[in-house]
């Protein structure tokens, strides 16, 4: 990590994939930003404590982490460190934000268009909406969510790019 750089903490590495995905989408220069994968939101504290107190510092989180990341930034000096908050998650955001029909489409390009029709047609999942359906998919399969978070966000239009993704990736180029 370089002096000055701000950090950008992510749950996981498809949170990675997506905003790199989404600052080439966006003409976003992420080389002023380290993004540290933290392997899951309960290791932000130990992250934390990696970073120098100068560097500026952010995190991408899903609802349901935010209260304990807010908290464990708080304790470790950073309480003014701002959070893009998915709702639900980010793959619910990408999905959200590119639309079913688009996303299926990607599903598609993939060549994952039948497995993902084997999952619409499992009991558990067979009368619940598309998105998600896609938003299952999406977890389940080792490395597609990642795949995916790239892929999705490749794909979304900049004027329709995920709120948390956009806000993350302008916090990553704004002043000191």
């Amino acid at each position: 990590m370089q002096a000055g750089q701000r950090v950008l903490l992510v749950e996981g590495r498809s949170d990675a994939a997506a905003l790199r995905a989404a600052a080439v989408t966006t003409g976003t220069d992420l080389s002023g930003t380290t993004i540290l994968v933290l392997d899951g939101a309960t290791n932000v504290a130990r992250a934390a404590a990696t970073i120098p107190s100068s560097a500026p510092v952010g995190a991408l989180v899903d609802v349901a982490e935010q209260p304990m990341v807010r908290r464990r930034l708080t304790e470790t000096g950073r309480p003014e460190a701002p959070l893009f908050v998915c709702v639900d998650d980010l793959e619910d955001e990408l999905i959200r934000a590119l639309g079913a029909e688009q996303a299926l489409a990607v599903v598609t390009q993939e060549e994952d268009l039948r497995a993902f029709r084997s999952l619409q047609h499992q009991a558990a999942w067979r009368d619940e909406p598309v998105e998600r359906q896609l938003r299952r998919f999406l977890g389940s399969g080792s490395g597609r969510k990642s795949r995916y978070a790239a892929s999705l966000a490749a794909a979304t239009p900049v004027d329709r790019t995920a709120g948390p993704l956009l806000a993350a990736l302008r916090w990553s180029v704004s002043g000191p």
